[in-house]
């Protein structure tokens, strides 16, 4: 997991192998894929303010088409924030299976916070978005004197450096079936471009893999998640348990089957300097909540931010 967040342009399954020692191409592209299923959190904040959004198309030439019309190639949606007077912020990336309204607006909604103020071309697919509470900027490239990529610098501008990147990292060998999560660790790495410290990536990644495993342990028992806050000694936990589940046994079977999936995932934390055979310590803090659960939500809530404000410092030990 240290080197692939340690590598600035990604790592790629044929250099983990090597890296590793794998003998097989398949069990180090099968350990990328674990990784990056855990590089994208559940419940992360939307953009807001100015977004740009637009499509760009992935697959290598194709003829016989035209326009937005495609047989073959991938259709990706691009959200990024917008800095003015220059720069940009936070991007998201979504396959869509065409560019109907029907699956643009989805992606937007799910992307980007209501009240932001969304900037496309003058494609009738986003002509709902006001509908769900957006500021829709409509820029009609045909008519504009100015070229596309100046027009709407944001989308353009991810969508040259994500192709760069596949042709690059991944010599272009990437399937449709499983760009989805390349798509992910990309967007994974663009949002951490100006983190000095590797170790603050290497922290992340290992927690947005246990705020995972917890969520898909919680589920399995029938319970469900309020709110999750994973913490660099500890973590906080909002959730609704059923009557039939005993506190004692939902803990310990989120926590020990939790260890056994990150051991198993990161075989390294097995070792010095970390925690030996032992990923949790001993014993846990429980309590019930009723009319104060939404006090108790927002508890959860501050102390991911107050964690923020003050991980550089507490993260100088991975560097």
């Amino acid at each position: 997991m240290w080197h692939i967040t340690n590598q600035k342009l990604g790592a790629s399954a044929l250099g983990l192998q090597s890296v590793l020692g794998f003998g097989s191409y398949q069990t180090a592209w099968a350990w990328l894929h674990k990784m990056r299923r855990a590089m994208i959190r559940p419940d992360r904040d939307k953009l807001s303010g100015l977004v740009e959004v637009d499509e760009t198309y992935v697959g290598g030439l194709e003829e016989g088409v035209h326009g937005r019309h495609t047989e073959k190639k991938a259709i990706v949606v691009i959200a990024v924030e917008i800095h003015v007077p220059k720069g940009f912020g936070r991007v998201r990336l979504g396959r869509v299976p065409d560019v109907s309204a029907e699956s643009l607006v989805p992606f937007v909604c799910g992307a980007v916070e209501p009240g932001s103020v969304v900037n496309t071309d003058g494609w009738k697919g986003y002509n709902d978005l006001p509908k769900w509470g957006y500021i829709h900027k409509k820029t009609i490239l045909s008519s504009s004197p100015e070229p596309a990529h100046v027009v709407m610098p944001g989308v353009h501008r991810i969508a040259a450096l994500l192709k760069r990147w596949l042709l690059g990292t991944h010599q272009g060998s990437v399937s449709a079936r499983h760009l989805d999560y390349y798509l992910d660790e990309y967007t994974f790495r663009f949002n951490r471009r100006t983190s000095r410290s590797r170790g603050l990536l290497f922290y992340r990644l290992l927690e947005q893999a246990v705020q995972k495993c917890i969520r898909a342990f919680t589920q399995q028992q029938g319970c469900e998640v309020v709110e999750l806050n994973i913490q660099i000694d500890h973590v906080h936990l909002l959730v609704m348990i059923s009557p039939k589940v005993s506190v004692s046994n939902f803990v310990g079977t989120v926590k020990g089957r939790t260890a056994i999936r990150i051991f198993n995932k990161f075989r390294k934390l097995k070792k010095s300097p970390y925690w030996g055979n032992h990923f949790w310590a001993k014993g846990y803090c429980a309590d019930t909540v009723g009319l104060d659960s939404e006090m108790i939500r927002k508890y959860v809530k501050y102390q991911e931010k107050k964690e923020r404000a003050a991980e550089p410092k507490q993260l100088e030990l991975f560097d």
